[in-house]
């Protein structure tokens, strides 16, 4: 993934485990929206075990929500989709 210098909202991507239906989704997409910084839940993803967010929160401040809601995350690594970026102009 690339990383841009152009300004605009952090995406931050969360390998998360545990979930194993439509409930726990927005389980993991109301936890993640409650965190300070949290502009946009983009996508939490069953199929793939994921969540995309945008904003300023800290991926720990990220994880320890999802965690909290009874699942585990992790930050997808460099090599595996890693999205922790700031999208370029005119889109992710």
């Amino acid at each position: 993934m690339t990383t841009s210098t152009v300004s605009g909202p952090q995406v931050t991507a969360l390998n998360v485990t545990g979930m194993s239906c439509g409930h726990c989704v927005k389980g993991v997409s109301a936890a993640l929206a409650a965190v300070a910084g949290v502009t946009r839940v983009v996508d939490v993803n069953l199929a793939r075990g994921e969540a995309i967010v945008e904003g300023t929160a800290t991926p720990a401040a990220l994880i320890a929500a999802v965690v909290e809601d009874g699942y585990q995350a992790t930050v997808r690594s460099a090599g595996v989709g890693d999205t922790t970026r700031t999208p370029a102009a005119g889109g992710a």
